[in-house]
């Protein structure tokens, strides 16, 4: 029965992968070097864990060998996916690069078709769940032998790709993907010794490995487009170091966000339920037409003066629209009068 909830629990970890590289795919939309890698690598990783747990729930043990394959397919698509991402970040010639990357790739499509095959494995059922042990040695050794090659150039280049790089944050991030994959290395090491290691769980150990690995590539993945010149982070840096005091509120007068240079000309403490009325000498009539502006899409300005310290200022008033056409920002820019 163990074994049955083990490879559910491989299958919602698939699913958490899925909706976990989705998740971040999206939410970085400013373009980057990494960017179009997420949807592939969380492709493969899904691939590995809903391929190898159905395979080993599946009540048609015949049919065990559909989602096995697959599982296979994850495997070698993720080292192809994590060595390809490696050779195109290191400063190389680019045809040699596409050499270095094919070559692999044709020996993983040939291994994927011949260790993919049904008669490689005979399937097991057990109580609920489903194993499998090696029928056709021949072709496991083809496997294993690739497997090797494979590992040991990727270990090699992503030294070589530490080594390169100048930047301690980057060196980060190459230490993080060298750390995963040693931690798949551990995990797939037993299966070369399938009759001196418990075999009652054989896809299991390597599955969980490779999730760990997806993780990790997944947060520093993360932290290293957070410093990836995009718009988004340059406008982010443009905002907080800018010389002018700028102020964000809503349509209703609402303050969200503020600048420190706002902060210091406006005293601010704390914006709990905060308005710009709060903030501005601004009649009712002013403050109406701000909005009336602002439904409009129109950029207002008017010469006001801050209530707590009576400083003379100008706010320049412009609108940000969202996709339906309404206003859901208003970025006001304080000019200081003197």
């Amino acid at each position: 029965m163990l074994g049955f909830y083990l490879n559910l629990l491989l299958i919602a970890i698939g699913i958490l992968e899925l909706s976990t590289g989705l998740f971040v795919r999206f939410q970085e939309k400013e373009s980057s070097d990494f960017r179009e890698f997420i949807p592939v690598f969380t492709f493969f990783s899904t691939m590995i864990c809903c391929g190898y747990g159905l395979m080993g729930i599946m009540p048609d043990v015949s049919k065990a060998y559909i989602p096995r394959f697959f599982g296979l397919w994850g495997c070698l698509g993720l080292l192809l996916t994590e060595f390809s991402v490696t050779i195109f970040d290191m400063n190389i010639k680019k045809i040699t690069k596409h050499i270095i990357i094919q070559i692999p790739s044709i020996f993983g499509f040939i291994d994927l078709f011949l260790y993919g095959q049904k008669s490689v494995n005979s399937y097991i059922r057990h109580d609920f769940y489903n194993t499998f042990e090696l029928a056709d040695k021949k072709f496991a050794l083809f496997n294993y032998a690739y497997l090797i090659i494979l590992g040991i150039l990727l270990l090699i280049m992503t030294v070589r790709w530490y080594k390169r790089k100048t930047i301690k944050r980057e060196k980060r991030f190459v230490a993080q993907i060298i750390l995963s994959n040693f931690i798949v290395l551990l995990a797939v090491f037993p299966v070369f010794f399938p009759d001196r290691v418990a075999v009652k769980y054989p896809t299991i150990p390597y599955c969980f490995a490779f999730s760990v690995n997806f993780f990790i590539w997944i947060r520093a993945l993360k932290k290293k487009l957070s410093f990836n010149m995009t718009l988004k982070n340059v406008s982010e840096g443009i905002f907080y170091t800018i010389d002018l005091p700028i102020i964000i509120f809503s349509a209703d007068g609402r303050i969200s966000l503020y600048n420190p240079n706002a902060q210091n000309f406006l005293e601010l403490k704390e914006l709990d339920n905060v308005f710009i009325r709060d903030i501005f000498n601004i009649t009712d009539v002013e403050e109406m037409r701000i909005k009336t502006k602002a439904n409009r899409g129109e950029e207002y300005q008017l010469k006001t003066s801050v209530k707590s310290t009576e400083k003379q200022c100008l706010l320049r008033c412009s609108v940000k629209m969202d996709y339906a056409g309404e206003p859901y920002c208003i970025i006001g820019t304080i000019l200081p009068q003197e």
